[in-house]
């Protein structure tokens, strides 16, 4: 649009004058070019569009030519074209970019000289030759162009790449797709410079949307509005990655990457200088052709790309080793490739490596088309100046670096010892072991003759295929020996003479009378055929040796040859054969029937990702119907059963860790005939069912090993679809009727009951248990559960399949006992039921005491009478002890230093939560408390010291106050590392005994079972008083003076009665105090002089008589223990000596009290003026009974005063703010007599009451104070 609004334009200003026109020729020589099949055009600027004149060349000699009229003036525009499509087709014309006749201003086209007459010019296209002459031009580099179109969803016809390289033309460079893959290219000759671009179709009906707000911002550069591709072509051919279209990277391919299913790159390596290389790994089990590989290097972000392309094919398990030119000699000995400059391996860190298999990328180092700086991190490292070896378990490329970066093991600069190698646990078959071959020859004396054809692969072969041939005598005369039998994995066929020795006979799978192909001499020679392919040979054939041919030390004659155990491969080069067998004497037949090799006949197992939980997919409908019918399944699983089919197919029972499934198919798979409990297996099969019965039908067995231990079974008290196809036991079972059981050689369902529920017992004329005798005992059963239900909904039919006789366990007949009636004792304390076979039933207490795997320790009861039980059986330590659980226990009765218990052969469980019976509160242990839940209250302990934590456990005394006992706790128990407990506390626990010698009449213990059996003894009220301060060195000298305070800090008035105190000696009952009641919120005084002296202290420190309550002296019972200013405290005990609190202080001052909070910390000496601290009259510092001087009102937290005090019940409350007041006036019990609640800071009170003392408690939002007052 703009090119016609200048030639718009032109045209004006040309019609704005009077102008003489004359005739114009142009001639333009296409030396350069050829013209394409539009012809060749004159145009642009003052001549028209893109095919105004088109031009001729009637002699043929290149020269072009055509006329038009114009303005002698001169001064307008003009260009040639090449073949335009349409006036439009500006992408045609000639590019004079840079060029002196190029108007740079106007699309760098040509300008119109002036001129007076009609005039010939002389051109040459793309040139500013001026004589028709063309110089040779400078010949410019291809570039490559090609853009992925698969995820383009309109419908399109031709692709083309549009731009400044093309004046933007939209059908200029056309773009093809000559192999369909939808991947379009083309060629364009391009000067070196820069370049904006972006794919079109149809002549702009489409084009690339580049989002530069978005990951296209890495390719693309924005001018104003317009956002396009950007690149940067040099001097050279260069062939650009394929773009996906709208994308700055390659197309998300539809390739799906397999584990160890492709190659990929496994080191990298950016040195010093141009020590560089790469190698690229075979994880597959086949030999890979690089043929349709390239390796692109993508450099500074894409701004140039090198590649690479081979023919050559890496084998199993080897690298392509692809080095730089440069690199060390030594290690570039090694390499299969070596670069010179340019190429893939002149790489630096910033650079990106593609690895694509036709047009899918497989495998990137870095992300093409980003340059991140210097190099990408990867690791403790990065892709600059280090070696990458690829991490062991990668077993595929990665095309997303993010995932990719964490895939490297990192080594310093220039390590090389890794190179051309790659360990990787991608299973690969080693070279050879994928074909028959002979394993051993034998030419005895007289007949004595054989040889063994070996099978070293994974699977059974068949030998349907194949051909042994005798050449006897030079090829005088052939024998031939073919089967249809199979050879298992690892196994050999033996062919013999039916003359040869028993021992070989013993052996053979064929024994062949005269002639045949085992009737051989040692000039004979021996061919292995596969269809026509001859795959192993013993001697050359055709060729008589005269009497043998030489092997090692001996020969092909009156020798036992025996193919050595690296040999993995038939050879058809007897030169090389002869080298690979060992030489044994004549007649030595004890390697008949086997073989030796390395062949690793491994499995070839699905990987990894192929294989899936059996609970995956055995999930049921609601009508019992499997999910997953009909779905393709690798699993590896156990074999838990015998095959149940016994004929030519498969019905056995297998479980992963899972779950379990049966596998069922009408015939053997993979040569696996004969499933063992305990293989491990991989198989592949369709997911079936059968009567309700999820199983696996396989098309696929593979053995991985064998041996392996079996699951354990669940012991269940149902059969149901949680059971199906698990490996269950059911305890405690009858036979219902015992004409059910099958006789030999049939298969039969039996009832079978636990007493409570009857279920089905499936008998398979396959075990050994058909025909055998019915149980007429109770027994457990241990088999695979199954089902086998006629119709839908299936959820009826299951059933349990015993496996062998000896998955029947009858019970011996042993009597059942109370536990009663087994732990009676002699005179001395022996259980008279020593050595007794009973069976007992009970319930779990506490926990397991041993803790170990070797052992199992606990205590039962049965509601009557408890009995310990101790058991190293394993059996018995399968049961995991579980407090509350009712469990039947076989065994002997025994006693433990004078502990009566049982040794158990076998526990069973028969149910959970259980009540355990109710703790019998004692004061003494003996006998009656052995095995029993015991409870001892308000204990005590009597030497914290006891309580050691350590050992096997440890036993701690503990008294009541009056009865004293031994607490035992066990190291198994949670208690035992648990701080000791302090104060009083009531324990419960099993009665025990550890008495070391008869008369077994004492070493009676309680033994707790965990924390929970330890708790307070019945709350005890705990006052809140605290020593609020303390008064050590008063300066009265005519009384004692020194005083400590107690503060009420609680809701509830506490009557100090019984209470007593002592200094920091800490001895309860030191001094004990009268029946005084301290309200809430008030303080007393206890001082250290007589009472006849308290109102001489109070008026000391400006109190009224009365206003605060004073213990003195002489009301205390006891001393008044001396309070030292150099450190001391004061102990408050309760009545029943426990402590209540304590304030203890460092240092005191002479005359001035120490201040204690509500916890008992000091919180420093008294200050005057703080705290409501004030200095008396002998000039100690304090405020005992927190009131303040001289009117006796209260020293309140909330700023106030009472007054008068004493009074006749009316009085008035002063505060020192206006707030909402709650004024409540109580007797010294704290019974509220009177309730008001005032707004404002001066409130009047008034109450009708008898003369006495009196508390008044004022509260607000602010705190809460008590003050006593007197009413007289």
């Amino acid at each position: 649009m703009r090119k016609y609004l200048a030639i718009v334009l032109v045209c004006l200003s040309y019609m704005g004058f009077a102008q003489t026109n004359y005739v114009v020729t142009f001639k333009v020589n296409t030396a350069n070019i050829t013209v394409g099949s539009n012809g060749l055009y004159l145009g642009g600027g003052v001549i028209g569009g893109a095919n105004a004149v088109q031009l001729s060349d009637p002699d043929g000699n290149g020269v072009y030519e055509g006329t038009d009229t114009l303005s002698g003036a001169g001064g307008g525009n003009f260009i040639f074209l090449n073949s335009p499509s349409w006036g439009g087709d500006w992408g045609a014309k000639e590019n004079l970019t840079g060029l002196s006749c190029a108007d740079a201003n106007n699309y760098n086209d040509r300008i119109l000289p002036s001129f007076t007459q009609d005039t010939t010019l002389l051109f040459c296209f793309g040139s500013c030759a001026t004589d028709t002459v063309c110089p040779t031009l400078p010949t410019n580099p291809d570039v490559t162009f090609s853009v992925d179109m698969n995820g383009v969803a309109s419908s399109f016809t031709n692709v083309y790449v549009s731009g400044t390289l093309n004046s933007w033309s939209g059908n200029a460079n056309q773009l093809t797709d000559p192999d369909g893959d939808g991947v379009y290219e083309g060629d364009i000759n391009l000067a070196a410079g820069n370049y904006e671009f972006k794919f079109t179709y149809d002549n702009w009906v489409g084009q690339e949307s580049l989002d530069p707000a978005t990951a296209d911002s890495v390719c693309t550069l924005t001018t104003g509005t317009f956002t396009n591709r950007y690149i940067t072509i040099g001097s050279s051919d260069t062939t650009l990655p394929t773009y996906c279209w709208e994308e700055c990277t390659a197309c998300q391919s539809t390739y799906t990457p397999t584990a160890c299913g492709d190659l990929f790159f496994s080191e990298y390596a950016e040195g010093s200088s141009n020590n560089k290389y790469i190698e690229i790994y075979n994880p597959t089990a086949n030999s890979v052709s690089l043929s349709g590989y390239t390796i692109y290097l993508s450099g500074n972000g894409g701004s140039y790309t090198n590649s690479f392309t081979s023919n050559a094919a890496i084998a199993s398990g080897d690298v392509y080793f692809i080095a730089n030119s440069s690199l060390d000699s030594a290690t570039q000995a090694n390499a299969d490739t070596s670069l010179s400059y340019p190429s893939i391996v002149h790489f630096n860190g910033d650079d990106a490596l593609i690895l694509v298999n036709g047009t899918d990328t497989i495998d990137v180092i870095g992300t093409p088309g980003v340059d991140p700086g210097s190099s990408w991190t990867v690791g403790t490292g990065s892709t600059a100046n280090h070696t990458l070896i690829r991490k062991a378990t990668v077993d595929m490329g990665s095309t997303d670096w993010t995932n990719g970066a964490g895939e490297w093991d990192v080594y310093a600069s220039n390590t090389w010892s890794y190179a051309d190698a790659h360990t990787s646990n991608c299973v690969t078959v080693s070279a050879g072991c994928d074909e028959l071959f002979f394993s051993e020859y034998s030419e005895g004396s007289s007949n004595h003759k054989y040889f063994e054809i070996y099978n070293p692969t994974a699977n059974a072969v068949s030998l349907s295929g194949y051909t042994v041939y005798l050449s006897g005598n030079g090829g005088s005369f052939t024998n031939t020996f073919t089967t249809s039998a199979s050879v298992a994995s690892g196994d050999v066929y033996v062919i013999s003479t039916n003359q040869a020795n028993s021992v070989i006979l013993a052996e053979a799978d064929t024994a062949m009378g005269f002639p045949s192909v085992a009737h051989f001499n040692g000039d004979d020679a021996l061919i292995l055929v596969n269809g026509t392919d001859t795959i192993d040979v013993i001697g050359t054939p055709g060729v008589d040796p005269g009497s043998s041919w030489t092997v090692d030390t001996g020969s092909t004659a009156n020798h036992t040859l025996i193919r050595k155990s690296s040999v993995s491969a038939g050879q058809t080069d007897w030169t090389v054969g002869a080298t690979e067998w060992n030489v044994h004497p004549q007649n030595t037949w004890s390697f008949v029937g086997d073989h030796n090799s390395n062949c690793i006949v491994t499995a070839p197992s699905p990987v990894f990702s192929d294989v899936v939980a059996i609970n995956t997919f055995n999930s049921m409908d609601a009508n019992g119907v499997a999910d997953s019918t009909g779905s393709m399944k690798w699993v590896k699983v156990i074999v838990t059963s015998i095959d149940f089919d016994g004929n030519n197919g498969y019905s056995f029972y297998a479980e992963d860790a899972t779950d379990g499934i049966n596998i069922f198919n009408f015939n053997d798979q993979s040569g696996y005939t004969m499933p063992m409990m305990g293989d491990s297996l991989f198989i592949h099969g369709e997911v079936g069912q059968y009567r309700g019965l999820t199983q696996l039908e396989p098309d696929s067995i593979y053995l991985a090993n064998q041996n392996n231990t079996l699951p354990a079974a669940s012991v269940e008290t149902a059969l149901n679809e949680s059971t199906e196809s698990e490996l269950i036991q059911l305890i405690g079972m009858t036979v219902v009727d015992p004409t059910q059981w099958p006789v030999s050689g049939s298969s039969a369902n039996v009832d079978i009951t636990n007493g409570t529920d009857t279920m089905t017992m499936r008998i398979d004329s396959d075990t050994d248990i058909d025909g055998s005798t019915a149980p007429t005992v109770m027994f457990d059963v241990t088999g695979l559960g199954s089902q086998f239900d006629f119709s839908s909904p299936y959820d009826e039919g299951y059933q349990i399949f015993p496996r062998m006789l000896t998955d029947i366990f009858e019970y011996p007949t042993i009597p059942t006992y109370t536990i009663g009636a087994v732990t009676t004792l002699d005179a001395d304390g022996v259980a008279d039921s020593l050595g007794v076979l009973c069976k007992v039933v009970g319930t779990v207490m506490g926990v397991d005491l041993q803790g170990s795997a070797t052992a199992i320790q606990f205590t039962i009861h049965d509601g009557s009478d408890g009995l310990g039980v101790y058991s190293s059986a394993p059996a018995a330590q399968s049961y995991s002890v579980m407090e509350g659980d009712q469990v039947r226990l076989i065994g002997t009765i025994s006693q433990f230093n004078g502990l009566t218990q049982i040794n158990p052969d076998s526990i069973v469980f028969i149910s959970s939560n259980n009540t355990l019976p109710t703790p019998t509160v004692v004061t003494q242990l003996g006998e009656n408390t052995e095995s029993e839940l015991t409870t001892f209250t308000s204990a005590t302990l009597v030497d914290p010291s006891q309580w050691t934590g350590s050992g096997s456990g440890f036993n701690v005394d503990i008294t009541n106050g009056t009865d004293t006992i031994a607490m035992r706790i066990d190291n198994d128990v949670d208690l035992y590392s648990q701080a000791a407990p302090t104060g009083a506390f009531d324990v419960t626990g099993i009665g025990g005994q550890y008495d070391f010698s008869s008369p077994y009449t004492s070493g009676y213990q309680l033994l707790p079972r965990y924390q929970a059996d330890i708790v307070p003894a019945a709350a005890v009220y705990v006052p809140k008083i605290v020593v609020s301060e303390i008064m050590p060195g008063s300066n009265a000298s005519a009384w004692n003076a020194d005083w400590f305070e107690i503060y009420n800090y609680g809701d509830t008035a506490v009557d100090l009665a019984g209470m007593s105190w002592d200094d920091e000696s800490g001895i309860s009952g030191t001094s004990t105090f009268p029946s005084v009641t301290v309200a809430p919120g008030e303080a007393v005084v206890v001082w250290d002089d007589v009472a006849s002296n308290e109102d001489s202290l109070l008026v000391s420190w400006k109190l009224y008589s009365g206003s605060v309550q004073v213990i003195s002296t002489d009301e205390l019972t006891g001393s008044f223990p001396s309070l030292s200013q150099n450190g001391d405290g004061v102990y408050l005990f309760d009545a029943a000596g426990i402590e209540l609190t304590k304030s203890e202080y460092i240092s005191g001052t002479a005359g001035y009290s120490i201040e204690f909070d509500t916890t008992g910390a000091s919180v420093g000496d008294a200050v005057d003026g703080v705290n409501g601290a004030y200095t008396s009259l002998n000039g100690d510092v304090g405020s005992p009974g927190n009131l303040t001087p001289n009117t006796g009102a209260g020293e309140f937290t909330l700023n106030g005063r009472i007054y008068p005090n004493p009074n006749t019940g009316q009085f008035n409350i002063e505060m020192d703010r206006t707030d909402n007041y709650t004024v409540e006036v109580m007797d010294v019990r704290g019974a509220v007599l009177s309730r008001m609640t005032v707004e404002g800071n001066t409130i009047s009170v008034d109450v009708n009451v008898s003369a006495g003392m009196y508390l008044v408690r004022v509260s607000s939002t602010r705190g809460i104070v008590t003050q006593r007052v007197q009413v007289q």
